[in-house]
């Protein structure tokens, strides 16, 4: 429920908190002293339209916080956890709302920012506003489904099983479409893909391999200047130059200079094992070379033969990848979608079954919820012309329609509407083609009283909805606000001193002229302050000992029952 409401220069209020109460909560006034402006600002936490103009003159920003009781509302806990708003250690809700003249808005839930649609969709589960400027909801046939549903015993659970088996079956029919369409595509490519992952299969290729053959390729081009290379070292190294002693004759030569006289010295005993070892890594290079020389190749027809396997490792990296690594892993991704695609084939039949099973679930639970539903409305038209009766609309005829929708939704295969004749000898019209403010308040405010016990919003606000009417219509429409405050807080701004007396907390919302500047003032009233003020509401400025009396009779009749 909503328990403080704090508004700062907001038009022309600029600084009140109000606590609301359980029960039944009222809220009167001279006209223009602020009684909408409040209702504006619940508006604006609940998601409405911000416009800088509200902002109060001189001022540069105005704020809105609301807080709210939580209590174990489940449905609104879960949206706020889908949301990352919920505190688990806080059982109450605060929403903020602050607008700026320049045009930026910030909201927060619990300090969190949040956008507009965040806050609306938390709002369905705080709040619902009914006045003259919130009745579009009821005009709106859209809006009688669920109002129907809402009523009719056993319908809820009925409703959860047809949504499941519409996901069920609407999911089956999603996937069998796709399949069928991928199939139609895939067919037309089948013959393209296949030759393609056979060109790649075919070419058994293997990672790295190309620069295996690139390597081989260029020893290949290069073999004649390779061996002239190996034969001139291995010449130096044995024969020399121009009949001179070779590098490894000279090497062995200097070392057996030296060991002459290694044992004179340590110094002379390295030179010589230095010698030595160079005449040994020499004669190795050597043993090298003549290997070398052995292995190196030249043949046209090798070659050839490694061109060609270049060639068709480019085309193939050319088309399908940048690596010999991706144009294998695409060869067996297009070996994958050909093994998807028959198996998805092979079980089409198989999908279309159960396919057919869930359509046939579906309906039996559409059939179910239809028959729930005539039944669920007979029982709403009974007892809305029975509310509609207790204000006034003694003439009233009220009629629910079911139709069969175009096609199956989620909510069923129905298409429901409220038809409504106010006065004798009229057809039946839809309820949108009422015209009169009060017939609409009055209907809503049956229909609320109606879906009392299955209403699930905490707080209930009705603005001003007792226009077009007055006396014992006017009391019968408090009695009923009364009776759902039972179940539900509710906060009523009204002009009737008939509904203002049966009220479990009065506020009154005044105005004053200070300094050029108009505030406004909200005090919560009680004992002669309130009977002298519903007195006012019933002769006028002037309260007379007679109206007085009769304030007295109404607020005490009230509180006896």
């Amino acid at each position: 429920m909503l328990w403080q409401l704090s508004i700062k220069n907001l038009a022309i209020i600029d600084d009140i908190t109000i606590e609301f109460g359980d029960g039944f909560n009222v809220l009167t006034g001279e006209t223009g002293a602020g009684k909408s402006i409040i209702i504006d600002a619940i508006g604006l936490i609940l998601g409405g339209r911000a416009d800088r103009d509200m902002i109060r003159s001189g001022e540069n920003a105005a704020a809105v916080d609301a807080i709210f009781e939580i209590d174990a509302n489940q449905a609104l806990i879960d949206k706020l956890k889908e949301f990352d708003c919920y505190d688990e250690e806080e059982p109450q809700l605060l929403i903020s709302r602050q607008i700026f003249a320049n045009g930026r808005n910030v909201n927060r839930i619990n300090g969190r920012p949040v956008t507009i649609g965040c806050l609306q969709d938390i709002s369905q589960y705080l709040i619902d506003v009914h006045g003259q400027h919130q009745h579009q909801t009821l005009l709106n046939k859209a809006f009688h489904r669920g109002l129907l549903d809402s009523f009719g015993q056993g319908i809820v659970p009925i409703l959860q099983l047809t949504k499941a088996l519409y996901e069920q079956w609407h999911s089956l029919c999603i996937k069998i479409l796709e399949i069928e369409k991928s199939a139609e595509d895939f067919e037309k490519n089948r013959e393209l893909l296949e030759y393609q992952m056979n060109e790649i299969f075919d070419a058994e290729l293997i990672e790295g391999e190309d620069d295996e053959l690139l390597e081989k390729k260029q020893l290949m081009k290069n073999a004649e200047n390779i061996t002239d290379s190996l034969e001139a070292a291995v010449k130096y190294l044995n024969e020399g130059r121009r009949d001179a002693e070779g590098a490894l004759d000279l090497l062995r030569a200097t070392a057996e200079k030296l060991r002459h006289i290694a044992n004179l010295t340590q110094e002379y005993e390295q030179l010589h094992e230095a010698a030595d070892s160079l005449y040994y890594e020499a004669e190795d290079l050597s043993d090298s070379l003549h290997k070398a020389l052995r292995h190196v190749e030249y043949s046209p027809e090798k070659l050839e033969i490694i061109e060609e396997r270049l060639y068709l490792i480019h085309s193939l990296k050319r088309k399908y990848g940048k690596t010999i690594e991706e144009v294998m892993q695409y060869g067996i991704s297009i070996q994958q979608k050909l093994k998807d695609m028959d198996f998805n084939m092979s079980n089409l039949d198989q999908l279309k079954q159960e396919e057919s099973e869930a359509s046939q679930k579906l309906q039996d639970a559409c059939n179910q919820l239809h028959q729930l539903r005539i039944a669920a409305a007979k029982i709403l038209e009974s007892r809305i012309v029975e509310e509609l009766s207790g204000l006034g609309m003694k003439n009233v005829q009220f009629s629910v329609e079911i139709t069969p929708a175009d096609s199956i939704t989620q909510y069923g295969a129905d298409n429901v509407e409220f038809f409504i004749s106010t006065n004798p000898g009229e057809p039946m019209k839809p309820l949108a083609k009422i015209a009169s403010g009060g017939e609409v308040s009055r209907i809503m405010l049956s229909i609320k009283s109606a879906l009392a016990d299955a209403d699930q919003i905490p707080t209930l606000i009705f603005d001003e909805i007792d226009t077009g009417i007055s006396g014992q219509t006017a009391r019968a429409a408090g009695v009923k606000m009364k009776a759902i405050s039972k179940n539900h807080q509710v906060i009523c701004v009204t002009h009737s001193a008939q509904i203002a007396s049966l009220a479990d907390q009065h506020y009154y919302v005044s105005k004053t002229h200070e300094a050029g500047k108009t505030r406004t003032h909200v005090e919560l009233i009680s004992g002669e302050e309130r009977e002298k003020h519903i007195a006012e509401m019933i002769s006028g400025s002037v309260v007379t000992k007679a109206a007085l009396e009769h304030a007295r009779e109404l607020i005490q009749g009230n509180a006896e029952k």
